[in-house]
Order: structure tokens, then sequence, then C-alpha cells
């Protein structure tokens, strides 16, 4: 929660909700040949 901006949890009062975490490593152009933006 600590992680969590208010307007997110503004949404969720009563903290129903679940929050997901992703990491991604890659992000690959339309034709999957091209990285766009990558992790080092």
């Amino acid at each position: 929660m600590a992680r969590t901006c208010k307007a997110e949890l503004d949404k969720d009062p009563e903290r129903k909700g679940y929050g997901v975490l992703v990491l991604i490593d890659k992000i690959r152009g339309y034709s999957g040949f091209n990285v766009v933006q990558s992790r080092d």
C-alpha cells in the first residue's frame, strides 16, 4: 500500500482490491524483432 498513489487508493476506500506488480524485461516493436526498450 505504501507504493500505491493516492488516486488509486481513493478508488478503493474499503481496501477490497488487489495490487499487482509487473516487471517487464523487454519491449519489442510490432515486428517482434526490434527491441524498443530493455532492462539492464
